[in-house]
């Protein structure tokens, strides 16, 4: 049961498969708009509401059984069926639709006859109505939502506010849901207008998302403005499009004829970070200063006329030039917005242009006696999409991200692996150093070996696994050795997960970074002597400088990895040479005792571990953010990609090539990307070797 408007109840059946079990009708309902373009014109209306008229007509008793219903209380049969009673005066002097029946009368002379024959009809099937809903010898009628006339068709002032009253869709059906809305409204009495329309569209990215907006103006100067959200990815370019699809759209369903279309760059992608319906128009913004300094004549709009009269103190007119006083006495010439863009462009890329910034460039126009109010924003973007500046550009040092850290759970879940080298061929053969870092004791483990081959790398980790126990991931980059199919096998055998850094990006392990230059620096002391090269004995030292690494405090939880890894500091040479406090209180009785304690205890020194690194990365993010120059990148984006190859480059090669797309998003400022003839690039990259490319 479904309440009515009016307070009454309505019951409403659903019939299992009823369309399947029921021939082909090929006499439908008719369509709505032809019913109410057939009353339209007509000078007196009668409208009738049947009162369940679908229900007052016998059924005949041999289908009655086919529309059954089943309800709590049993089976119930109709003996009503749903056909009209009034065919040979539909199309004449009556419509009908379900049971909303409207009696047209052409001339009020034929009105008593068309009510007699309705009637007639009516009666013989004994037809039921509700007189709240009847209305008799109107000059109009509410029918199927729009209003009759009989000059023509009104729009439902109801359906308008609705309209009105909607919110702005965010999604893809409310948004068709609207243009279904506005496509209903656009009946119109039969004159077509064939004055024309205008409409400014736009469309912007920022880190909330894209949004679309677009202005229709009408020709009496009405606007109609509205803003989209998208829910997808979307570029700049994307979202323009958006915008004038919209905006096309909405045109249409108000049943616009002739339309004028201005937008950004005139269908160009562009990706300025503006806003959304941060709509421009190509008015000059000269006219309104001339038409106040020569005849006094001001807009409209109050704010605007306030605006125009302070503006105009500094703006005079030598002959029909309008100039600028400028701060120290100049008078510039003020030109159009247009002609300021051809002006930059001969300061910047021209003979005498030398790809300068674009403050530069403005300071140059205004130099030589220019001026228009958009010179630094048209100077920018033309910096922006300048091909040969892109390609040259310098690399910024900036983050572009949020600093990504990993969480610290237990020792030896997760290891970061890298290879230091080569180095002099020292004992052995050997030239490379495997390294490896625990990331929650800091415990470091290197390894010498003679060529960096993945059988090689297999044996380093297998020698890790065996002694500390299989970690849950692995961070390495994209060498050689750790890609190939031969360790991926070993390590997913064990259960053991490898993770990829981005080509070109050691931030992504940094701690192994870190760990490679702490053993490098060790080594170096460890070798050197003034007098004679020890190079060679790199291979010798490096027990001593891995003791040395594992018994000193970190920065980041104020204790040796030694300590975390075995509850207790390492005895050092200087604790028997000196006689520390411990050396001297040296008890084989309560060694074990005391051995028994630390081990106790070193859960908790390992949990007070967690918090001190929690605050060190809270510490470490919080200083990253402070130097971020955000940076985004979405699907579809056309950017460059920083020269990876030294081959072949000279001083006059470009630091940057592509163009490239992105095709997935693997985590924040990571990528997988493809090159211009759809060739997807092995390994992913990173936000810091990407350059976003203007067009």
């Amino acid at each position: 049961m479904v309440r009515k408007a009016n307070g009454k109840w309505r019951m409403c059946v659903d019939f299992t498969d009823l369309n399947k079990a029921c021939p082909k009708d090929h006499f439908p309902l008719p369509r709505i708009e032809q019913l109410v373009d057939s009353t339209a014109g007509c000078e007196l209306l009668s409208v009738l509401d049947a009162y369940s008229g679908y229900h007052q007509i016998s059924m005949a008793k041999e289908d009655e059984e086919k529309i059954a219903f089943i309800t709590l209380f049993g089976e119930i049969l109709s003996n009503a069926r749903s056909k009209g009673a009034l065919n040979d005066q539909l199309g004449n002097n009556v419509e009908a639709y379900v049971d909303d029946i409207v009696v047209k009368t052409k001339t009020s002379d034929s009105l008593i006859d068309d009510l007699r024959e309705t009637f007639d009809n009516l009666r013989r099937y004994r037809l039921m109505f509700n007189p709240e809903k009847c209305t008799f010898v109107v000059p109009s009628g509410k029918l199927l939502g729009f209003l009759v006339f009989g000059r023509g068709i009104e729009q439902n002032p109801e359906k308008i506010k609705a309209i009105e009253n909607m919110k702005s869709p965010i999604r893809l059906k409310e948004v068709q849901k609207l243009t279904g809305c506005m496509a209903t409204l656009s009946r119109s009495d039969g004159q077509t207008d064939s004055e024309t329309w205008t409409m400014a569209f736009d469309g912007a990215l920022n880190n909330q998302g894209a949004g679309v907006g677009f202005i229709l103006t009408s020709p009496s100067g009405d606007q109609f403005k509205h803003v989209i959200h998208l829910d997808f990815r979307a570029t700049n370019n994307t979202a323009e499009y958006e915008g004038l699809l919209a905006g096309i759209r909405a045109a249409a369903a108000l049943g616009v004829k002739r339309l004028i279309v201005k937008g950004d760059s005139e269908l160009f992608p562009n990706h300025r970070q503006n806003t959304p319906a941060d709509i421009e128009t190509t008015n000059d913004w000269r006219i309104p200063l001339i038409k106040f300094i020569t005849s006094d004549e001001l807009p409209e709009d109050d704010a605007e006329a306030e605006k125009i009269t302070r503006q105009a103190k500094i703006y005079c007119m030598i002959g029909n030039d309008l100039y600028k006083k400028a701060p120290n006495g100049v008078l510039l010439k003020c030109v159009s917005s247009d002609d300021g863009k051809h002006l930059l462009l001969d300061i910047h890329e021209r003979i005498c242009g030398s790809h300068a910034s674009g403050r530069t460039l403005v300071e140059k126009a205004f130099r030589q006696g220019f001026f228009w109010p958009t010179a630094l924003k048209d100077a920018c973007d033309m910096v922006q999409r300048c091909e040969a500046c892109q390609f040259h550009s310098k690399h910024t040092k900036l983050p572009a991200q949020a600093l990504q850290t990993i969480p610290l759970t237990w020792p030896f879940s997760c290891w970061g692996l890298d290879i230091l080298g080569p180095f002099p061929r020292g004992q052995g053969g050997y030239r490379f150093l495997f390294v490896a870092i625990d990331k929650f004791t800091k415990w470091i483990e290197a390894t010498p070996m003679g060529e960096i081959k993945a059988d090689n790398a297999i044996k380093f980790i297998k020698g890790i696994f065996c002694r500390y126990g299989l970690p849950y991931r692995i961070i390495t980059d994209n060498g050689s050795q750790f890609i190939s199919a031969d360790f991926q096998d070993y390590c997913i055998g064990l259960g053991v997960k490898i993770c990829f850094t981005s080509v070109s990006h050691p931030q992504s392990n940094g701690q192994v970074e870190r760990a490679n230059g702490i053993v490098l620096q060790g080594i170096k002391t460890h070798v050197y002597d003034k007098l004679m090269s020890h190079d060679r004995k790199w291979v010798e030292e490096l027990p001593s400088v891995l003791w040395a690494v594992r018994t000193t405090p970190t920065t980041s939880n104020k204790e040796t990895p030694f300590f975390l890894v075995y509850g207790s500091e390492a005895m050092l040479p200087t604790d028997l040479r000196h006689q520390s406090t411990r050396v001297q209180n040296y008890s084989d009785e309560d060694q074990e005792e005391q051995r028994n304690d630390d081990v106790n205890l070193l859960e908790e020194h390992r949990e007070r571990v967690v918090v001190r690194a929690a605050s060190y990365q809270q510490a470490l993010r919080r200083y990253h953010e402070k130097r971020i120059r955000a940076r985004t990148l979405s699907i579809s984006d056309y950017f460059l990609r920083r020269v990876q190859s030294q081959a072949w480059r000279n001083k006059l090669s470009p630091k940057w090539e592509g163009l490239y797309t992105i095709t997935q998003v693997l985590r924040p400022g990571a990528f997988k990307i493809v090159d211009g003839d759809g060739r997807e690039l092995a390994n992913s990259w990173n936000i810091d070797q990407l350059r976003k490319f203007y067009v």
